[in-house]
């Protein structure tokens, strides 16, 4: 699974760079993103069907690059987890 950690939401949106999106598409992992204390898990197959895309212009070289806007659902505590 690869761990990105947030630092802001977007409304009710998760923002994750495009490059941690293709790194968990590549290989073939779940996405887990932590805001804060809590964390929620974006699934391999819901990976590339975001909420929204953007375009911003990257903040040390000032390229164009993608955000991806994912709904923010956290993992509930009381929730067991399953087993495989």
């Amino acid at each position: 699974m690869i761990t990105k950690t947030i630092k802001t939401l977007f409304g009710n949106l998760a923002p994750v760079h495009e490059r941690y999106v293709n790194k968990a598409h590549y290989q073939k992992k779940d996405l887990r993103l932590i805001y804060e204390d809590q964390n929620m898990i974006v699934s391999y197959e819901q990976l590339h069907n975001p909420v929204r895309t953007t375009i911003v212009s990257d903040k040390f070289t000032g390229e164009p690059a993608k955000l991806y806007y994912y709904n923010w659902k956290p993992l509930d505590s009381r929730q067991g987890e399953l087993l495989v």
